[in-house]
C-alpha cells in the first residue's frame, strides 16, 4: 500500500542519514527529523490499519455473517507487529 511504500521510504532514508551523520555529513537534528517521519509514517499506517479492520468488522456485522473464525483471523490481523527499525545514533 502506499502507507507501507511511505514507510519504508522513511526507513532507508533514516538508514541513510544515519551512516551520513557517523560520517559527518548531516546534522543530529536531520537525523532525528528523519527518526520522525518514521515514527509518523509507522503511526498513519497503524492508523489505516485499525480503520480497515474496524470497517471489516462494520460490514461483517451489518451483513449479519460475521463468525469466530473471522474475529480469530480479525483478531490475528490486529495484533500483528510492524517492524520498528532501530535507531542508532
Amino acid at each position: 500500500s502506499a502507507r507501507q511504500s511511505a514507510l519504508k521510504s522513511a526507513t532507508e532514508m533514516l538508514k541513510l542519514s544515519q551512516i551520513s551523520l557517523q560520517e559527518g555529513a548531516v546534522t543530529v537534528l536531520e537525523t532525528l527529523n528523519n527518526i520522525a517521519n518514521v515514527r509518523e509514517d509507522q503511526h498513519k499506517l497503524e492508523q489505516t490499519r485499525y480503520a480497515y479492520l474496524l470497517d471489516l468488522i462494520t460490514l461483517l456485522i451489518e451483513a449479519g455473517v460475521i463468525t469466530p473464525k473471522d474475529i480469530q483471523e480479525i483478531d490475528k490481523d490486529f495484533v500483528k507487529q510492524q517492524e520498528i527499525p532501530l535507531l542508532n545514533i
